[in-house]
């Protein structure tokens, strides 16, 4: 009975090892170690470089204060619509009465009433409307593939959006009106004069 174990115990498979002299030296192992170390922080410094590029570039088309699309992001939304042959509508929204707000109540609740405005265009629109602020006391909406005369029917709409945002400040409820130009983009103006159309219709 022993001597079978024995045999039986020959059999199994036993941990192969490196002859002495075919194992790395320490230094080499080392080496590789620092090596994969430096490798794992450059991959993760170059992530972190990828993210703040990232953060920046979201920075440059996004409105500080309400958070929505700036100039810059209207000028891109629309050369991707004229790429995909789509036409463009446009709503040029400047708001009416905000001075005072700031002045009255200042620029905090200036801020305040633009991002609650903000807020409801976003609400207003649908999800291929494209809302941006243009800055000081201008937004605008662009809709893909609308008709001057569709366009002319939403717009009372936003009107409605705007006059119904309020903001309460020293017990007294604020809100502002605005006017509203439109127009739809043709095939031989620039996307500037497009904007200053709408602007001045």
């Amino acid at each position: 009975m022993t001597e079978r174990k024995h045999r039986n115990s020959d059999k199994l498979p036993r941990r192969e090892q490196l002859p002495r002299e075919k194992q790395l030296p320490q230094d080499v192992i080392n080496f590789i170690f620092d090596l994969s170390q430096t490798l794992s922080e450059q991959s993760r410094l170059l992530e972190e470089e990828r993210a703040v590029r990232k953060s920046f570039e979201q920075a440059a088309i996004t409105d500080a204060v309400t958070g929505l699309g700036n100039r810059r992001y209207l000028q891109m939304y629309c050369e991707e619509l004229i790429k995909r042959k789509q036409g463009i509508g446009i709503l040029f929204i400047d708001l009416k009465r905000f001075k005072p707000v700031n002045d009255t109540y200042g620029h905090d609740a200036g801020d305040e009433l633009l991002k609650t405005i903000a807020k409801r265009l976003k609400e207003f629109s649908r999800p291929s409307d494209a809302v941006v602020r243009l800055g000081g006391d201008e937004f605008a909406i662009l809709i893909p593939n609308i008709s001057l005369e569709n366009l002319d029917k939403r717009k009372q709409g936003f009107l409605e959006t705007i006059e119904n945002s309020k903001i309460t400040r020293q017990g007294t409820k604020i809100s502002v009106s605005a006017s509203i130009g439109i127009a739809v983009k043709t095939s031989y103006e620039t996307i500037e004069e497009f904007v200053k159309r709408a602007d001045e219709s």
